[in-house]
């Protein structure tokens, strides 16, 4: 009986020993070909947020919704803004037509001016003219050719040409003080129609942010919010990522890194899918060795110094979702079978 027991026992080392010569030889095969790793599916997700506090008016997504570039996310109540564009734009218009006056003022104080400036050439004319006729007088009545009196009437024309001019020119000084007290106020109306306008602009801004549209292609990961809930500037309203554009980084021994190279073919596993598989290829390996992550779990307990691989993924129908687990296989030998 007791060399029963030892054939049993003999039996069972010698299959022991077998299988573990199996797992070495298929690791073996492995590594002269394939190498072997795991991790989990990545993305670059995007947290589409509002810029503005209100309430959510509606929200028009739902996890897992495929969604395209423009669309719709979700809108704020915007009943308060559109009052504030409405007194805006009738703060606007106020100063336009404040405007158009002020410009016809100044155009007006420019004509008046044309106009004192013709006149003053003209009695500037008549001011020379009767200047002249007075010297002209003067010799005449010194030599007694023409009476005193006519010499008295020249003086008089001279007198009222130069209070014509003087008036002239006064009229002048106020046509040109009243285009700057215009202009002044055609610039005091402009820049306040620039504030307002600016104004406006600013608030109208406000309102497209009531809007919460998404930048590019892509599936919802989570809702973050609901229809009915108060928001502030900066709350996520949604996590979106493109899972047609994703990967996973896994972590290859030192020991075995030289054998990676750009482009390497890989193909990807997931428990989700155990019968088939998905492309990707090898496009990053990282140059500085680290030690390894603690949530990766390497075949080699010993292994201590790992190399991150990046491994884009072709997921064109979006089967693969961030965070499932999956096995890495990455053919660095172009001649070694799958």
């Amino acid at each position: 009986m007791r060399y029963k027991w030892y054939f049993i026992a003999g039996v069972v080392i010698i299959l022991v020993a077998l299988a573990a010569f199996v797992l070495y030889m298929s690791d073996e095969k492995e590594v002269a070909g394939i190498l072997q790793a795991n991790g989990q599916v990545r993305g670059t997700e995007i947290t589409v947020s509002s810029k503005i506090p209100g309430k959510l008016e509606r929200v028009l997504i739902n996890e897992g919704q495929s969604i395209a570039k423009g669309d719709l996310i979700a809108d704020i109540s915007s009943d308060e803004i559109q009052a504030r564009i409405e007194q805006a734009s009738a703060r606007v218009e106020i100063y336009k037509k404040q405007q158009e006056v002020a410009f016809h003022s100044v155009h007006q104080a420019k004509a008046a001016l044309e106009r004192v400036e013709s006149s003053i050439k003209e009695v500037e004319s008549r001011l020379n003219l009767a200047s002249s006729d007075y010297r002209r007088y003067t010799k005449l009545a010194d030599k007694g050719i023409i009476a005193r009196r006519d010499l008295e009437e020249a003086e008089a024309q001279l007198k009222s040409a130069q209070a014509n001019t003087d008036a002239a020119k006064e009229s002048r000084e106020e046509a040109i003080a009243t285009i700057e007290r215009a202009e002044a106020s055609q610039g005091v109306i402009a820049n306040q129609l620039a504030a307002a306008d600016a104004q406006l602009k600013e608030i109208n801004a406000i309102f497209q942010d009531t809007k919460i549209y998404y930048p590019s292609d892509g599936t919802v990961i989570n809702k973050l919010a609901e229809q009915g809930e108060l928001v502030v500037q900066g709350t996520p309203i949604a996590v979106i990522m493109d899972l047609s554009d994703i990967y996973v980084r896994v972590y290859i021994p030192q020991i075995d890194i030289g054998k990676i190279r750009i482009g390497n073919p890989v193909r990807i596993y997931a428990d989700a899918f155990p019968d088939s598989y998905f492309k990707g290829k090898v496009v990053e390996v990282s140059q500085k060795a680290e030690f390894t992550p603690k949530e990766v779990h390497m075949k080699e307990e010993r292994t201590k110094l790992v190399f991150g691989v990046k491994v884009m993924i072709e997921n064109p129908e979006g089967y693969l979702k961030p965070g499932m687990p999956i096995d890495v296989r990455i053919r660095w030998k172009e001649d070694v079978p799958w």
